[in-house]
């Protein structure tokens, strides 16, 4: 059964499943001035191609960056790059503080700053007003920063009054559940605008997931989006990122090798770990499934490999092996064990 759709022109169109892309708009934190609309944003392709254009035609040279996240260091990696000077200001810590931490932050400050980069960690820009020679960002410690243009670059909230408008349940975007249906009937969403079970992704790899499972859920088949391991990986100043952030529940600690700029960081977390290889046997499981003669085994809570006949209710880790691969289920079972202490002893 079709349904009626109306565009903004008053058009109308008839539907059986709508989905709602709408994107995400860009947060602009509130600042005054006589030159606070003055202020720069980029959201999409037009936007770059004013920014740009606007450049050229006050022939900028220094440019100021309200945020210091991964937007705006990916705009100044950029804009040093194109031999501009950059001043960047943020009520954090370090760069990127939401995606890295502080060592690693720090390591993209050092690289940055070693371009020409300057940076204000703490305040907050509270006034652009307009000088002689451009304009000046006026902070709350009582400092200012002097520049040509101001990039507004503190980040994207998901699109939603037209969804609110329509009646359907929004929070911080536009709520779904795992098959990306929002509250009213044969009506999803995807992408920046959607809250997908609680969490708004704005990045690619999640972007991607959704329109598969998107796609199979509308082709007839319904199907959940799932995320798969994947790292939210940028290249900036020359220090190669590869960075998940860790939730604020997940029990754990950060171990860092390495000195700025070759340094790594991992996030440890034995409830992670133990799911993840979890999620690698049931891989093999599927893989093995159709040899004959597979033994199978499972992991306990001291780490022993035990016959599949012994299945507990609970099932902590699954194992499969054969002949050629027992000396990796022992071997596994050797971390499973280890995990499992450690986790105890958190």
């Amino acid at each position: 059964m079709l349904k009626p759709f109306s565009s903004i022109s008053g058009e109308s169109a008839a539907y059986s499943e709508l989905v709602l892309a709408l994107g995400a708009e860009l947060i602009r934190p509130p600042i005054g001035g006589d030159a606070a609309d003055e202020v720069l944003g980029v959201n999409d392709l037009d936007d770059y191609r004013r920014f740009q254009d606007l450049l050229a035609a006050r022939g900028a040279k220094k440019i100021a960056i309200i945020g210091a996240g991964l937007i705006g260091c990916e705009f100044a990696n950029d804009l040093l790059n194109g031999g501009f000077s950059v001043e960047a200001v943020d009520p954090m810590g370090w760069c990127l503080p939401t995606l890295l931490p502080e060592p690693s932050g720090r390591a993209v400050q050092a690289a940055l700053e070693e371009k020409g980069a300057t940076f204000h960690f703490g305040p907050l820009a509270t006034e652009v007003n307009r000088s002689e020679t451009g304009y000046v960002v006026s902070l709350n410690n009582g400092e200012t920063i002097e520049a040509d243009a101001v990039l507004c670059a503190v980040g994207v909230r998901p699109r939603t009054a037209l969804a609110t408008e329509a009646g359907i349940q929004t929070q911080r975007g536009i709520v779904t559940d795992r098959l990306l249906q929002t509250s009213a009937p044969h009506v999803y969403a995807m992408g920046d605008c959607a809250e997908v079970a609680g969490h708004v992704l704005v990045y690619v790899a999640p972007l991607m997931a959704a329109a598969r499972a998107l796609a199979a859920t509308l082709a007839g088949e319904p199907t959940q989006v799932s995320y798969p391991g994947y790292a939210g990986r940028h290249q900036n100043a020359g220090v190669p990122d590869c960075g998940v952030a860790a939730g604020a529940r997940c029990r754990g600690g950060v171990a860092f090798e390495g000195d700025a700029p070759d340094i790594k960081a991992l996030f440890r977390s034995v409830r992670a770990t133990c799911w993840a290889l979890r999620s690698l046997a049931r891989q093999s499981n599927n893989e093995w499934r159709s040899q004959r003669n597979c033994p199978r085994f499972w992991v306990d809570e001291q780490g022993v490999m035990r016959p599949l006949g012994a299945l507990p209710q609970r099932l902590k880790l699954f194992l499969i092996g054969d002949k050629a691969s027992n000396a990796i289920a022992e071997f596994v079972a050797a971390i499973g064990s280890w995990l499992l202490a450690k986790r105890n002893a958190l």
